[in-house]
């Protein structure tokens, strides 16, 4: 089990958004979405940063509108963690470099300085939040029908809390568990505000409330071609600007 931070959160209530990976067009959309739909806390499970070319202004309305945020694997390797750096293909270095010579040393620091694991408790329930998975914050916790049952029992049995929320493979998947010490148990991952790659190219997002025991993931269409125009100027791998249209 990952260390983790504590912190509370005023409401069973609020949004997830992860993955923004510096694409504000597709963010703006998302948080303009979640104000229409009157919700007030948002938590964030990482990467503001990474793949396209608005780092600056992600970070600032990530800090503006988010409650709790974790930290994503690129927002580390951004701030400047080498091991990570070698683990990405050339076209997210590429990005990542770029990214991090965009940033200055205060924006850096922040990166560097954001929590990996919350476990938070709310008025009627508590839940873990990370990236990744709590046992490894950067990794991928892939969920498919030949693996589901031990992925989730894996997962849970790192983790005191009775809710996990993760990130990182940008797409969707919402799970319960039941029958369990803790009674039903919410697995839940929001998909990609910045890079879907469940084939809807759509920004995704996910409104939970914990006492009704309800999620919804949401799909909101943004222009990907102002992202995709503005990282082509940058002179960034072409390939990262098609695949917003394709959701990959």
């Amino acid at each position: 089990m990952f260390p983790a931070e504590q912190a509370e959160l005023p409401t069973d209530k609020f949004a997830i958004i992860a993955d923004i990976h510096g694409n504000l067009p597709a963010l703006e959309k998302v948080l303009e979405h979640i104000k229409k739909r009157k919700i007030k806390d948002i938590i964030c499970l990482g990467d503001i940063v990474g793949y396209y070319t608005f780092p600056k202004e992600c970070i600032v309305l990530v800090k503006e509108h988010c409650s709790l945020i974790v930290q994503g694997n690129h927002d580390a390797a951004v701030a400047g963690d080498p091991f990570l750096i070698r683990q990405f293909n050339a076209r997210a270095k590429k990005v990542i470099h770029w990214t991090k010579n965009q940033l200055n040393d205060e924006e850096l620091e922040y990166l560097r300085k954001l929590t990996l694991v919350y476990e938070v408790e709310t008025p009627s329930t508590n839940f873990t939040m990370v990236h990744g998975s709590p046992e490894k914050p950067f990794e991928y916790l892939v969920i498919r029908p030949d693996n589901k049952e031990w992925i989730l029992d894996w997962a849970f049995s790192h983790t005191r809390n009775t809710h996990l929320f993760v990130g990182h493979t940008h797409t969707p998947k919402i799970e319960v568990v039941s029958g369990t010490k803790f009674g039903d148990r919410l697995f839940v991952n929001p998909g990609s505000v910045g890079q879907p790659r469940d084939k809807d190219p759509r920004a995704s997002y996910a409104i939970v409330d914990l006492l009704r025991f309800e999620v919804e993931v949401v799909r909101v269409a943004y222009k990907h071609s102002v992202t995709a125009s503005h990282l082509l100027k940058q002179g960034l791998p072409e390939i990262l600007a098609h695949r917003l249209n394709m959701g990959i």
